[in-house]
């Protein structure tokens, strides 16, 4: 293992760093990420010699160190987030620019239009089918934007696709899951679940909750479908399943509120996908940044849903590390919060007893995130 030291990069070959590196910038985007792989080496310092610092190895001055990688640290978060905002009101266009190149090179659209993209989806044999009597497409198309926004050509047609086969077991329920639930992004889910959360729940049952993040930047949920069904299918006999989607603190307030509301039991497991830093997550890229002085101020309504054995997994990057958010809620809420220490993501969860245990990938495997959180790198001599 590295020490400190090996970990320490000189100020001003920092500062040099940055400035060859600027002259290469070419968009925001670069911009972004450039920052989040600063900001990012700057965090890994700090829990290595913090992790020191808590076993007391570190000397006088390796502690002053610590000190001053610490308000870097400060620093350059608050220069990401508003680098961050900044590339948030250019994405749009980028991400329409990506929809009409892909309608271009998959399915021969040169110019994309929403009637256009209503044709080809039709196409789809089973899509088709399931709509075939007009019940949610016109809800649907008015819409649009809420299902679309934000996604890629692929992702969104992933999404109509998934909504057909819902549709076809029972029809209104897309409607239903969007307006109750707030759910958009259908490609990510299991189809089992979402049919389920609209059935009565069971009052015998408690309640496990499934929040995830509006936004998504690189589709990373899109990959975990598969996990989801392996933890309902473990788990439907004990827990009354429910998926919701949140873009803000408010949101996310009213889908406790209405677990409150609508169940019997509380919930004993919660899961929270989003993407994050140390200080909180987003739920979305602009105005849905939730923050640990947030958590600590609406900790007793998330009590209030919250059984006295209940875990809540954090399926967020670097929310699990020193004076990170989950352990801020362990600590407010009274509950076992768990989250990954640096960037990454839930690969696993096992259950032991009243345990629940999550298994999270290796940073290095998610070295590729950007455009809006941390950036994994390998660490020198790994």
């Amino acid at each position: 293992m590295d020490s400190p030291e090996d970990n320490l990069q000189n100020p001003l070959e920092k500062e040099a760093g940055l400035e060859n590196k600027s002259e290469k910038l070419e968009s925001p985007a670069d911009l972004i990420e450039r920052e989040t792989e600063e900001l990012n080496s700057i965090v890994n310092q700090s829990i290595i010699i913090e992790g020191g610092l808590n076993t007391g190895e570190l000397s006088a001055p390796e502690q002053a160190e610590l000190s001053e990688i610490k308000q870097e640290e400060s620093e350059a978060l608050e220069d990401w987030k508003k680098t961050s905002e900044a590339v948030s009101e250019s994405k749009y266009e980028a991400t329409n620019e990506g929809w009409r190149q892909a309608a271009e090179d998959q399915f021969g659209i040169k110019d994309f239009d929403l009637e256009q993209f209503k044709r080809t989806v039709l196409n789809d044999q089973a899509v088709s089918e399931a709509f075939n009597s007009g019940h949610d497409w016109d809800y649907i198309f008015d819409n649009m934007s809420y299902f679309v926004e934000g996604e890629s050509y692929d992702q969104a047609s992933e999404s109509f696709s998934a909504m057909g086969k819902l549709e076809e077991e029972m029809p209104g329920s897309v409607k239903s899951l969007h307006e109750e639930f707030g759910l958009s992004s259908f490609q990510r889910y299991p189809k089992e679940i979402l049919l389920d959360q609209l059935k009565e729940p069971d009052p015998k049952k408690e309640v496990g909750l499934l929040i995830f993040a509006d936004e998504d930047w690189i589709g990373s949920f899109d990959n975990q479908s598969k996990l989801w069904k392996k933890i309902y299918d473990q788990q439907k006999e004990s827990l009354n399943f429910r998926i919701v989607e949140c873009g803000s603190g408010t949101s996310l307030a009213i889908q406790l509120m209405k677990v409150k509301q609508d169940f019997e039991n509380k919930a004993s497991l919660v899961v929270l996908s989003s993407h994050s830093d140390p200080e909180g997550f987003y739920l979305s890229n602009k105005n849905g940044y939730v923050n640990q002085k947030d958590i600590v101020e609406n900790s007793s309504s998330l009590k209030e849903i919250l059984a006295p054995n209940a875990q809540m997994i954090a399926n967020a990057c670097s929310s699990g590390a020193i004076k990170g958010w989950a352990r801020v809620v362990s600590k407010e809420v009274g509950i076992k919060a768990v989250g990954p220490d640096e960037p990454a993501a839930i690969e696993d969860i096992d259950f032991a007893g009243n345990d629940v245990i999550p298994k999270y990938c290796k940073p290095d495997a998610y070295s590729g995130y950007n455009k809006g959180f941390l950036v994994s790198k390998k660490k020198k001599g790994k």
